[in-house]
């Protein structure tokens, strides 16, 4: 049986849940990302993600289901660029809630949201947050490539991950996306602080901040360098993002871990006490 709920009729979707220990939804934008990168980017390779990972642990004999994609996401920044649909933050958290929560009423035990925007990743945790209290029985996730990879990628990188840059350019090479090399360049505003770094690479003293519109930072969109991305620096992140997503799968179809086994009776011996 097909893992893609959209694929599935209501009855197959029924023994899905049965047999699934968890539903991965991708989640992503429509924005721009250079001049060489279609602005279904983040939602394709969110998408293509999934698909490689639910196919992954179908060869190794697990059944992990994959939603349709969120293909809008939190792009203000992206305005100046023809191409971007923006979506309010609140206006995102509220669908996603509504995602998760749908799936959650179904008997789904976990929702791993597989995010592929950076600009979503405020409001998603917002609506995991949100959706874990009020589904406290329930799991959820959100998981983002470049936060699972951590110190891995700057093995495989050379030079930038930010926005359209060697990083996204390499994953969407290796994820058969439409990726127009020869207008690939390098574009990297000189920020002067220690302290405010958009390339994620960068050996910088990090603090957060709201980006300023994108056509202030950068005339192409892009944010990096794109020539320097190669399929083989893509593939290497893919099989380590499908490995190490394989492990969570095997952890959550074990059981909740983040339900630790003497929570109730460390409770009870506390009441107890007092």
């Amino acid at each position: 049986m097909s893992p893609f709920i959209s694929r599935l009729t209501w009855e197959e979707n029924r023994e899905l849940v049965r047999d699934a220990p968890a539903v991965l939804v991708p989640v992503g934008s429509t924005e721009q990302h250079g001049p060489h990168l279609p602005v279904d980017n983040d939602a394709f390779c969110a998408e293509a993600l999934a698909r490689r990972i639910a196919e992954e642990a179908g060869r190794r004999g697990r059944i992990v289901a994959v939603s349709p994609p969120v293909a809008f996401g939190v792009s203000e920044h992206h305005m100046g660029f023809p191409g971007t649909i923006a979506l309010r933050p609140r206006v995102f958290e509220d669908m996603v809630y509504d995602i998760g929560a749908s799936l959650l009423r179904h008997g789904w035990r976990a929702v791993v949201f597989v995010n592929g925007h950076g600009g979503n990743s405020s409001a998603l945790a917002s609506a995991a947050e949100r959706l874990a209290h009020s589904f406290p029985e329930a799991l959820v996730l959100v998981h983002e490539w470049w936060q699972l990879l951590g110190d891995r990628l700057r093995e495989i990188l050379e030079d930038s991950l930010c926005h359209g840059c060697e990083g996204e350019t390499s994953l969407s090479l290796a994820l058969g996306q439409r990726v127009l090399g020869d207008k690939a360049r390098r574009e990297m505003p000189p920020l002067a602080s220690k302290f405010f770094a958009v390339n994620m690479l960068a050996p910088r003293l990090k603090i957060g901040f709201p980006l300023p519109p994108m056509n202030r930072l950068t005339r192409s969109g892009v944010i990096g360098d794109p020539t320097k991305a190669t399929v083989d620096k893509g593939e290497a992140i893919v099989r380590e993002v499908v490995s190490r997503t394989i492990l969570l799968i095997d952890e959550i179809a074990a059981g909740n871990p983040l339900a630790a086994g003497d929570t109730q009776q460390s409770a009870g011996q506390g009441g107890e006490n007092e």
